[in-house]
């Protein structure tokens, strides 16, 4: 009975860290507040976009929880001393309310920020680690020449 016991609790412990697998986190290391958005394709095939995430300095916030099916997200912050992290794909953003768009690709419908892509490990390599994190700084260098 106990070894049933302990096959069945390590198999839980199993199912529960697949189910938490490969989050995407981001972590301000500049020195201002910063508010952050990400846009990423869902699993029913749409654009969304979602944020704001407010961060101060030294914080980390998940921003996608679910398994990461893609290996392309997209992020634009703004930070409170004007500094703002930007690239050139448009998504969905409200400016200042907190804010979910699907089809977040369709921009003539909605207020749009300039996302940069970043780049996440990609599962069919082998190389995807159970949380990506992406640092925010004042130096970080966005656009990843892989999207």
């Amino acid at each position: 009975m106990k070894t049933v016991l302990s096959v069945l609790s390590l198999a839980a412990a199993i199912g529960l860290s697949q189910s938490a697998f490969a989050s995407f986190v981001t972590c301000n290391k500049s020195h201002e507040q910063i508010w952050v958005s990400h846009a990423y394709y869902d699993t029913d095939n749409t654009w969304t976009s979602e944020g704001w995430w407010t961060m101060n300095p030294g914080e980390c916030k998940t921003v996608y929880g679910p398994d990461l099916s893609n290996t392309r997200h997209y992020l634009y912050a703004e930070g409170a001393a004007g500094k703002s992290w930007t690239g050139p794909y448009s998504f969905c953003a409200d400016g200042g309310n907190a804010f979910k768009f699907y089809n977040a690709d369709s921009t003539g419908d909605c207020p749009a920020k300039p996302y940069f892509c970043v780049w996440t490990p990609d599962k069919a390599t082998g190389v995807m680690p159970s949380t990506f994190t992406f640092t925010f700084s004042p130096n970080t260098s966005v656009n990843d020449p892989r999207c």
